[in-house]
């Protein structure tokens, strides 16, 4: 089951979140199953496991990356 994840993005000016496509794997962990685009610097990579939180970086309840 896919689901969505937000990745904060690197080298912005301000905090910027990109929803990312990704697969539970375990408790709180998840594989990345998207890429960056060519303009975009991402703090992870397509297949990684990565660990996220619920937050809310917009007011809005969503799972984040951790830092």
């Amino acid at each position: 089951m896919t689901i969505t994840v937000y990745v904060k993005l690197q080298n912005e000016g301000t905090d910027v979140w990109r929803p990312v496509d990704a697969e539970l794997v375990g408790k709180n962990r998840y594989k990345v199953l998207s890429r960056p685009t060519d303009d975009e610097n991402w703090p992870v990579t397509l297949g990684e496991v990565v660990e996220c939180e619920r937050r809310m970086p917009s007011g809005e309840d969503c799972l984040v990356v951790k830092d």
